[in-house]
């Protein structure tokens, strides 16, 4: 990929896997590979902001 072709066309990559809010071990698996763990709802209630923030750099 030409080094430019990131500010021509930014990507964003959002990958999202839903867990039970009980399985503590996999939410900390998770956090540990580095990933933002939020509860369905908390996604949900932000979710407009969220594509805000991606609409304002360009992403969308």
């Amino acid at each position: 990929m030409p080094s430019w072709l990131p500010f021509v066309f930014p990507v964003v990559s959002w990958t999202h896997r839903f867990v039970s809010h009980v399985r503590a071990d996999l939410i900390g698996a998770a956090r540990e590979a580095g990933a933002e763990v939020l509860p369905r709802s908390a996604f949900a209630a932000g979710l407009g902001n969220i594509l805000k923030g991606a609409g304002a750099a360009g992403a969308l």
